[in-house]
């Protein structure tokens, strides 16, 4: 994919890729919901348009700013098997932290559960 020359062209995609992430989060939590056999609400409906829009915002922010701008320019001069394990390992961390910052919004305890079991983990008693 070729990315605009110009920045302000650059944001303009950003932003419309963005959008198009929450619509993708839209029809994820349609899914899922439908697996578990659940109606889906309003609230549930905003609930993934947000975190397909945390997690979009990341994603293409990584790939347009950061890998195809000069600051991936190191990355670019990795070969192919290193330069893809970088991404998928980078790709991975965004969209779970992505998750993991809606499920804060949306569900502050559960989140604090999750943050909680994971330090007691790290802890020595």
């Amino acid at each position: 994919m070729d990315l605009p020359d110009t920045p302000e062209k650059r944001v303009k995609l950003y932003i419309r890729l963005t959008l198009a992430a929450s619509l993708f989060g839209i029809a994820v939590g349609f899914y899922l919901n439908g697996v578990r056999e659940q109606d889906t609400s309003a609230f549930d409906i905003f609930a993934f348009a947000v975190r397909g829009i945390l997690i979009g915002a990341a994603f293409w922010y990584f790939e347009i700013f950061w890998v195809r701008g000069p600051r991936g320019k190191r990355l670019r001069a990795l070969p192919y098997g290193g330069r893809l394990a970088v991404k998928v390992i980078a790709y991975v961390v965004l969209i779970e932290l992505g998750f993991l910052v809606g499920e804060a919004i949306f569900d502050p305890e559960s989140a604090l559960g999750l943050f909680t079991a994971f330090a007691d983990q790290f802890t020595f008693r």
